[in-house]
């Protein structure tokens, strides 16, 4: 994708995991994980890079899919089953759910793990949104706002921190 980039747009796109960033220190004022910490190898090293390459003053935002929310938990449901087609989940499962390869490669993280990972590589939570409160299943039929400060689980939640100055 980064050479298709370079190629179309005359991008500088630089590839890298999400565990060892192409960048250098105190080099942006936003990283913004949507979703990334589901499929990297090592989260915590993931966080601290995130953190490494902050400018001091700087944000993060963690948006994701939570384990004990109603897609995490349908989700679960569907790798250990193997598919999408057994009939009681066929019947609660969005309209296009994810691939079964894909669900099986991630591992989402309950609001507990996001909290100690972010404060774990020196982030202070500035706030917490939940951002989908309905069933999968029903999710896009209406617009949906977030409830702030959620701190129980939920569907989708995103968190901001801040990299205090040193």
């Amino acid at each position: 994708m980064a050479e298709v980039a370079r190629a179309r747009g005359g991008l500088n796109v630089r590839i890298g995991y999400a565990e060892e960033l192409p960048f250098e220190d105190s080099t942006f004022d936003t990283v913004i994980l949507n979703g990334v910490l589901d499929y990297v190898k090592d989260d915590v090293k993931a966080v601290r890079e995130a953190h490494r390459v902050l400018k001091p003053g700087g944000h993060i935002v963690v948006a994701d899919v939570i384990a004990e929310g109603s897609y995490g938990l349908l989700y679960k449901l569907a790798e250990l089953l193997g598919s999408w087609d057994d009939p009681y989940i066929a019947r609660v499962r969005p309209p296009n759910p994810y691939p079964i390869d894909y669900v099986r490669q991630a591992r989402w993280h309950t609001v507990d793990e996001i909290r100690r990972l972010l404060e774990g590589a020196g982030f202070v939570i500035v706030k917490v949104a939940q951002t989908l409160t309905r069933h999968p299943r029903y999710s896009n039929e209406s617009v949906e706002y977030p409830i702030d400060g959620y701190d129980r689980g939920g569907d989708y939640v995103a968190f901001k921190g801040w990299k205090p100055h040193l």
